[in-house]
């Protein structure tokens, strides 16, 4: 339970430093404050259907539910950001614009 509460405190800190400038990376720094107010929507709807998916499955299988989406999710991201520099998600494209994912 130790090593668990480790790796979710861990990736947080590092996902939370991370998050500011891959925003301005890809977007722009003007539009930091637009994706903060976007992720409290995000996480609104996230924790309602997180309760919803707590009355229909058992706490044992909800776990490896949330663990498998997490793992998909960061997965096709790391995909999205690590495309060469010719498209428009990648990290390497030094062109800013609010229309890239």
């Amino acid at each position: 339970l130790a090593s668990t509460l480790f790796c979710i405190i861990g990736g947080y800190w590092l996902l939370r430093s991370l998050k500011d400038p891959v925003i301005s990376t890809i977007c722009g720094v003007q539009y930091i404050p637009k994706a903060k107010m976007m992720s409290v929507v995000v996480v609104t709807v996230l924790v309602f259907v997180y309760n919803k998916l707590i009355d229909i499955f058992p706490k044992h299988q909800l776990f490896y539910i949330v663990g498998g989406f997490y793992s998909i999710l960061f997965t096709g991201i790391a995909f999205l950001l690590a495309m060469p520099s010719t498209t428009s998600t990648s990290i390497y494209n030094t062109n800013a614009s609010p229309y890239r994912l």
